[in-house]
């Protein structure tokens, strides 16, 4: 999918600042990427612990905040979550901050999505943009050639993912 390119780049940020425990938190209805984040751990050969896997019932805030109060039960900590949507993403930082724990320090985190968090997060996050306005309009653009022109085709565009890199990551290989 059109998400592969900015996950793989997510868990490569991780790897690169010493990241091996990954945990993946997302919905019932991010199974696609769920996929992409077990393809880019296999890419980097990290391992995929299935503790380390919370599929959520719940959405938004309240899911990330539930997936987060099941991390923190387990024994065997990831240091990084790949969030699958940044909206889950602030239930994380939330369930993280009434904890007494923070990101980075605790938890490094990337969402996918990259809305506006970082005025009203205590730590920006890191994020994937999925292009999904310019994905839209070249929809757009398509339907309405092909409406002026039934016989109408253009090679088919890829408007790939890509992270932004704000303050949510922790670099572990510092300081020693």
């Amino acid at each position: 999918t059109t998400w592969q390119t900015g996950i793989d780049a997510a868990i490569e940020l991780f790897m690169k600042n010493g990241h091996r425990k990954i945990a993946y938190i997302g919905d019932n209805l991010a199974s696609a990427k769920q996929r992409c984040f077990s393809n880019a751990m296999k890419k980097y050969a990290l391992p995929v612990s299935e503790e380390h896997i919370v599929i959520e019932q719940q959405r938004y805030e309240f899911g990330g905040y539930r997936a987060m109060e099941k991390i923190l039960a387990l024994e065997n900590r990831p240091t990084a979550l790949f969030v699958a949507y940044d909206y889950m993403a602030i239930g994380v930082y939330k369930c993280i901050r009434e904890n007494n724990l923070s990101v980075p320090d605790d938890f490094s985190i990337i969402g996918m999505e990259n809305i506006n968090t970082k005025d009203f997060l205590d730590t920006a996050l890191s994020s994937i943009y999925g292009r999904s306005r310019e994905k839209c309009e070249a929809a757009v653009e398509l339907l309405q050639k092909k409406m002026d022109n039934k016989r109408y085709s253009e090679p088919k565009k890829v408007l790939k993912s890509t992270l932004i890199d704000r303050n949510s990551v922790k670099n572990l290989k510092e300081g020693k």
